[in-house]
């Protein structure tokens, strides 16, 4: 019985009252005659459908093992048709033939220069790859990419490996725009850890790139661990590389964290030259260090600044405290001019700088005894003569730039009398 019969018989337009060469690849029949004509066969076999093809037309063609070979004067062309629909350029051979066979590995030309000769040729198992960098020349000529060169791109990876391992564009030398090229991202400038296709490996805001050129790392979102994040530095003027910007004593982030609850803008601040945030010299880390606050300068608010009071976290101060004061301002009093007091003449003037730090002194003695009412009630007494009232007639005059001997007397009076009403 004989199995092969006609069913459908067609005169193709491209090939009409000719004698074509045809084959057919899957679903996809080539037809060589005055240049390649490709026809889906996937709708309707009997019917074929013209679809575009890249294919070169030549003399002769043939298929095996996924390769078309198309002979031609110029030489012999074979393609990747493993997807028929998009064949890929292989390689070339030039060697005029105007005809060629193809069977387990060997090609059979029929020479242009003799027709009743053939010469054979080795068909490769192998695609050509002529410069060695994984992909074979005919997906290189596909991608763009030269197939003379290994690395088309010059960032230091072959363009094979960009394609096949790290999926890095093999015509950019930095897929990623973070400044670093993808060799340097897979190689030791990356550190061995940044990702060519992620612009900031680590997250923190900072490109790779910016943050090798700064000698950050781009693999740590914190590269001084100093709990503020590299790309958050910049805003706060800290430094990146520094854990504790302004010496201070705590680190930045924990300054950053503090911020929050302060409820003073800035405050603490980080940034270099801010380790004392409140002024009242003592430094940000030294106040945490004894329970004050370093954005108040006066913690408890007994208007006694933290850097001189003796229980900076309890209202008031120590019995000691007020008497060294009051012993203090003596001494100060004594070093003012004469010119500071009022009196007809010198030896009177001098009669009521000493009166003056007498009533200090005796004061002072009240409360070292305990006896504050008594050391209040003589402070009362001495602000008469210093508080610019007219009546009784202060003591002392102003002299000089604010704030004059008199402000620091009547000032510092006040003050302790506000002190001993607090113990009171």
């Amino acid at each position: 019985m004989n199995n092969i019969h006609v069913v459908h018989t067609q005169s193709l337009a491209c090939c009409r009252d000719a004698d074509p060469d045809v084959v057919v690849v899957d679903d996809v029949l080539f037809v060589d005659f005055q240049g390649m004509h490709a026809f889906s066969l996937a709708e309707d076999p009997a019917q074929p459908t013209p679809i575009a093809t890249t294919i070169s037309g030549g003399l002769d063609l043939d298929v095996h093992d996924d390769r078309l070979y198309v002979a031609s004067f110029s030489g012999l062309v074979w393609y990747d048709v493993s997807d028929p629909r998009q064949p890929v350029f292989v390689d070339s051979l030039n060697t005029n033939l105007r005809g060629v066979s193809v069977a387990d590995g060997v090609a059979y030309g029929r020479h242009f220069a003799n027709p009743q000769g053939y010469i054979v040729l080795e068909v490769c198992s192998t695609p050509a790859d002529t410069d060695g960098d994984g992909l074979i020349d005919g997906d290189e000529l596909a991608l763009g990419t030269d197939p003379n060169n290994p690395d088309t791109d010059g960032d230091g990876l072959s363009d094979g490996a960009e394609v096949l391992t790290h999926l890095t564009d093999p015509l950019d030398a930095d897929t990623d725009n973070d400044g670093l090229s993808d060799g340097d991202e897979i190689g030791s400038a990356g550190m061995g850890c940044t990702d060519p296709l992620v612009a900031d490996s680590d997250g923190d805001g900072l490109s790779d790139g910016a943050e090798v050129l700064a000698g950050l790392n781009p693999c740590d979102t914190d590269s001084d661990m100093d709990g503020l994040a590299d790309g958050l530095e910049a805003a706060h003027g800290t430094d990146p590389l520094v854990a504790d910007s302004d010496g201070d004593g705590l680190l930045d982030g924990t300054e950053v964290d503090m911020q929050a609850l302060s409820g003073v803008p800035d405050c603490p601040n980080p940034a270099f030259g801010g380790d004392d945030s409140d002024g009242d010299t003592l430094s940000d880390g030294d106040e945490v260090t004894l329970g004050t606050d370093p954005c108040s300068t006066d913690t408890d608010g007994d208007t006694i600044a933290d850097n001189i009071d003796d229980l900076p976290l309890t209202p008031g101060v120590s019995s000691g405290f007020i008497e060294s004061d009051l012993r203090a301002l003596c001494t100060l009093v004594k070093g003012l001019n004469l010119e500071n007091f009022t009196a007809p003449n010198n030896n009177a003037r001098k009669g009521r700088r000493n009166a003056i730090c007498n009533k200090l002194n005796s004061a002072a003695k009240k409360v070292a005894q305990g006896d504050f009412a008594s050391a209040r009630d003589q402070l009362h007494s001495l602000l008469q003569k210093v508080d610019d009232e007219n009546q009784p007639p202060d003591w002392m005059v102003h002299v000089g730039m604010d704030p004059t001997g008199k402000d620091v007397v009547r000032d510092d009076v006040e003050l302790m009398i506000f002190l001993i009403e607090l113990v009171l």
